[in-house]
């Protein structure tokens, strides 16, 4: 409750600093005013809710959303109304087009007054939060209204929030939450530092799920049939902080950009986390400056493949990875690499950079020898040339897929504890 009350005393200044920060930071400045005018959408959804009950789940991104669709997919709408509460521009669009769920919003900053408004207008019997995106006074509001709050995918790692020095304000914290579920006995631990064990539960990842789903329905329809002549590397979920040291290693191993990649018989795709025209441009100028020539996705034209592509369209990066060998996974050397089951799962050869014990899977793929960790250009450069090794790439290829193929489903756990506990 101290925490709290101290949060009471400088939310204010928070919430000016916010106001200031939002006539210079355009994202910021469409966030509050779009958080604004949900609330008038919000009163028109409540005649929609009948006698279901609420559910509302929230998840920051599309990586995160991605990893909500095996429970919203099977959770019976009949007997619940499912709200989605996201936080970045780039998946509104997407949850707002999707046929499983009933509503979709922005999440609120993290201030009083906002989370109070916020649950009063959906009324949730449940608020999920899915992996690590946790805004401490939300989940302490929720608790004050009598909201049952629940972590699903829970992850923890190393970052200034999870320093020494707020044990107690994590405690305060994770004790808030009425159930934690995790992938495994790692985090388990982790969470038991914070929290009693009886809250947790070890189920596994729902995000395994979804790349099962996607990899059984994987159209294979994204580019031309000549896309399957050419030993292919992908780039996934790169981030600025990517950007310098791939096109060094690539500058190393094809030092006359695409007419190296011609006479190698190789291609190159280059899929951002966040499509900007920021990163977007800075990559593209990158390549530009090394000889390549760099052309774009275009969904509407499958036909054309060149030999470097960047594709500016979200959503479809899990997909492609079944065009590739080698899949050099973003994040690695900025806060933690992301998804590398997406591209485990089609037997590529997975790289990423030295930040990844935020993820389960990268820790152990690494453990088991079955990816490789590069921690500079030259590493990197050695990683891809591994397309022309034939036997070594095959080899890892069956290792990768083999870690891949689990027979896990907490989708179904999760759901079992929704029907208990609303």
């Amino acid at each position: 409750m101290i925490f709290f009350l101290l949060y009471l005393i400088i939310s204010p200044v928070l919430y000016l600093l916010t106001l200031a920060l939002a006539l210079f930071n355009k994202k910021v400045r469409v966030h509050l005013l779009s958080q604004i005018y949900q609330y008038n959408r919000f009163r028109l959804i409540r005649s929609e809710v009948e006698n279901k009950r609420v559910v509302l789940f929230h998840a920051a991104s599309s990586g995160e959303f991605e990893q909500l669709l095996p429970v919203l997919r099977d959770i019976n709408r009949e007997d619940f109304f499912i709200v989605v509460s996201v936080f970045s521009p780039t998946v509104f669009p997407i949850a707002q087009s999707s046929k499983i769920i009933d509503h979709v919003c922005y999440h609120p900053f993290d201030f009083i007054v906002s989370a109070i408004i916020f649950f009063r207008n959906i009324n949730p019997s449940l608020f999920i939060i899915n992996r690590h995106d946790i805004w401490p006074t939300h989940v302490y509001i929720a608790q004050w209204l009598g909201i049952k709050v629940l972590l699903i995918n829970g992850s923890i790692h190393k970052s200034l929030r999870f320093h020494w020095s707020l044990n107690i304000f994590n405690r305060w914290l994770f004790q808030s939450f009425s159930h934690i579920f995790v992938e495994s006995d790692a985090l388990k631990k982790r969470f038991a530092k914070f929290v009693s064990q009886e809250k947790i539960a070890v189920i596994g990842d729902t995000r395994y799920e979804q790349i099962l789903n996607r990899t059984i329905n994987n159209p294979m329809s994204h580019f031309s049939s000549d896309i399957h002549k050419t030993r292919n590397i992908i780039f996934g979920s790169i981030v600025p902080s990517d950007i310098n040291i791939i096109i060094s290693a690539i500058s190393l191993l094809y030092p006359k950009g695409s007419r190296s990649l011609k006479d190698k018989n190789h291609r190159l795709i280059f899929v951002p986390h966040e499509i900007s025209d920021n990163i977007i441009k800075v990559l593209s100028s990158f390549l530009q400056s090394k000889f390549f020539t760099p052309t774009y996705y275009k969904a509407d034209n499958s036909s054309f493949v060149d030999n470097t592509i960047i594709v500016d369209r979200v959503g479809i990066l899990p997909e492609l990875y079944a065009y590739s060998k080698v899949a050099y996974i973003g994040g690695g050397f900025s806060r933690g690499v992301h998804n590398v089951l997406e591209p485990a799962i089609y037997g590529n050869v997975v790289c990423y950079g030295p930040n990844y014990s935020l993820l389960n899977d990268a820790e152990k793929m690494k453990e088991k020898n079955i990816s490789i960790v590069v921690e500079n250009d030259i590493e990197l450069s050695q990683a891809i040339s591994i397309v022309d090794s034939y036997e070594i790439q095959v080899d890892i290829s069956a290792k990768t897929k083999a870690y891949a193929m689990k027979d896990v489903f907490p989708s179904r756990e999760i759901i079992k504890f929704i029907y208990e506990n609303v």
